[in-house]
């Protein structure tokens, strides 16, 4: 999330690596395992640490896995992410003895948990290798992990890895898929008849369009047993913006027809796995539910319908894409170099009509309308307004501009390096509405009546109609609290409650039939938006406007065998058409 960076920077060089040798130092004075785990979650460099992907597991969490696996009493237990050996350790304190298997490819951690197993006296087989490396055909009745948390541009030879476990497991997988879910996977292809499966990973993949082959793996083997949810106000793990659930698995015919969906909420306790199995767990901010296989299998996201059950969806509601299209922001691969203030471009001799007026930031709209007078005022203020995206013969002050990038390394950055001419961005359309990519409370739409091009803080709406009362309709009725509450269920969730939505989420996001309401409709809710550019909508405002979102469902419900809609001709702004708006 956030700005582009180099893999270097994301992960750290090897110069922020800890040595064996460091790691002993200190740990030297740990007298058991847990003052093992602290000294090294204190010691080792958070570049380190991040270049691993390394998040410890909390003690509640690795009691209640170590609870699921250990139920059937197993001779043996595979952690395919050892770490320092929180959740193995787990483990025998329920089975002692039990035959730990254990990989680990960061020799710093493994020389930890080396000292923690023989502390915690663990009959622990360590093996310094990558566990996407071993033999599939080893099978084992327990597997308890906490995988390391990498996306897929992260993961070493992650399009290799990526069609391994596709064709280990029979599925197709996304080339966007994370290295947890790889590690998810592959683990459920390695368990015995009859044996069990606990990981916590990130909740992502529940929400992501690259979770989808993973959910039906799961669902269609009969495999996932429970799903366990910590609400999306607490960050599980340190130093990392991510929200956590707790999956268990077992190859066996399932008893019933459900999973065991628990959600559990920032002032709640991680729940025993008595209390979850049994629904025993009397807590008012606990929601248990069983859920049927089928209804998991149909639900495009999970994140919702774990934390709050069905949604309703109002009478007369559609998906967006029956009213609009959509499309992500640009990406430029370097925006300090291509998204500069007008400022700057005349330090450099840049003709004003060979740059695309462009909005960068979502900080930098603060209204539900953004009209040409804020963004002559962000011209005025000296913020970045401006896109190079030079064509054709460039002229001597271009050509300057361009050496410039060139000698700072910008035609090698990820994205430019792909590009020809590199410092051509990709072709620009005017969206006629913009979406904010992340919110907490709520999720901005802004009326984009300036005309201006947007970044990837925004992601582009284009109405399929030329009807301009029906586009300010729209805005208003997206910014209203019934539309936000019901588009919660295609949003994907961050720790610390940050929202996040794609442009394919939004095509799913449920709103009043516009098409189908009256010229007196559009213009009551076009009405909201006013013309003194509100920032946001007083709770009277809302109560108004959500009665009168309510109503225009209905009335559109009423009138699909009615009369014919409001003009839906595509607009010139339409990116499916040729008269789509570029520059």
């Amino acid at each position: 999330m956030g700005r582009a960076v180099t893999k270097e920077q994301r992960l750290g060089n090897d110069e922020n690596l800890v040595r064996k040798e460091t790691v002993l130092d200190f740990i030297s004075g740990a007298e058991d395992a847990e003052a093992i785990d602290l000294a090294y979650s204190q010691s080792a460099p958070k570049e380190h640490r991040r270049r691993f992907a390394q998040f410890f597991t909390p003690k509640s969490s690795a009691a209640l896995m170590a609870e699921w696996v250990t139920q059937n009493a197993p001779n043996e237990l595979l952690d395919p992410a050892l770490g320092t050996g929180i959740l193995a350790r787990a483990v025998n304190e329920r089975v002692p003895g039990v035959r730990i298997i254990g990989y680990e490819i960061d020799s710093a951690i493994a020389t930890a948990a080396r000292k923690a197993a023989a502390l915690s006296k663990l009959n622990l087989e360590l093996r310094e290798s990558d566990f996407f490396d071993s033999p599939v055909q080893q099978k084992y009745d327990s597997i308890i992990a906490n995988p390391p948390y990498l996306r897929h541009h992260d993961l070493p030879n992650s399009a290799g890895r990526i069609s391994q476990i596709s064709a280990e497991c029979g599925v197709r997988l996304s080339g966007l898929t994370n290295a947890y879910t790889l590690f998810l996977l592959s683990c459920c292809r390695r368990l015995k008849p009859g044996g069990r499966l606990a990981f916590i990973v990130p909740t992502e993949w529940t929400n992501s369009n690259f979770g989808k082959p993973i959910k039906e793996y799961l669902i269609e083997n009969k495999l996932l047993r429970t799903i366990i949810y910590v609400c999306h106000s607490n960050t599980v793990f340190d130093d990392a913006l991510t929200t956590a659930c707790i999956v268990l698995v077992e190859n066996a015919d399932p008893s019933t027809g459900d999973v065991k969906t628990v959600f559990v909420s920032s002032d709640a306790e991680m729940p025993k796995l008595d209390e979850i199995i049994s629904n025993t767990a009397h807590m008012p901010d606990l929601l248990i539910r069983d859920v049927p296989f089928g209804q998991l299998l149909a639900a495009s996201k999970w994140d919702d319908l774990i934390r709050r059950g069905d949604t309703v969806v109002p009478e007369g509601f559609v998906p967006l894409r029956e009213l609009a299209t959509t499309k992500r922001g640009i990406a430029t691969g370097a925006n300090a170099f291509f998204h500069i203030p007008l400022v700057k471009a005349k330090e450099f001799g840049l003709e004003e009509n060979r740059l695309i007026p462009c909005v960068g930031k979502a900080t930098d709209v603060t209204r539900l309308t953004f009209t040409g007078k804020d963004f002559e005022e962000l011209i005025q203020k000296g913020r970045p307004t401006h896109l190079i995206n030079f064509t054709g013969i460039l002229s001597a002050e271009e050509s300057n501009y361009i050496e410039q990038g060139e000698r700072d390394g910008i035609h090698q950055r990820y994205l430019t390096k792909k590009r020809s001419p590199w410092y051509s961005n990709e072709r620009v359309s005017i969206a006629p509405i913009w979406a904010s990519v992340f919110g907490r409370e709520t999720m901005r739409f802004i009326l984009n009546e300036a005309g201006v091009a947007n970044l990837t803080a925004f992601h582009g709406i284009y109405p399929k109609s030329n009807n301009t009362l029906l586009e300010r309709a729209l805005v208003a009725a997206l910014n209203s609290s019934v539309v936000q509450d019901v588009m919660k269920s295609e949003m994907r969730v961050y720790g610390g409650g940050l929202n996040k939505v794609e442009p394919r989420d939004l095509l799913d996001v449920k709103v009043p039939d516009l098409r189908h309401c009256s010229q007196e409709t559009l213009e009551a809710l076009s009405s909201f938006l006013g013309c003194d550019g509100k920032s946001h909508f007083t709770d009277v405002e809302l109560t108004r406007l959500d009665k009168l979102v309510l109503r225009a469902g209905k009335e559109a419900s009423e009138a699909r065998q009615g009369p014919h809609p409001v003009d839906s001709q595509p607009s010139k702004a339409s990116q499916d058409q040729l008269s789509l708006r570029l520059l």
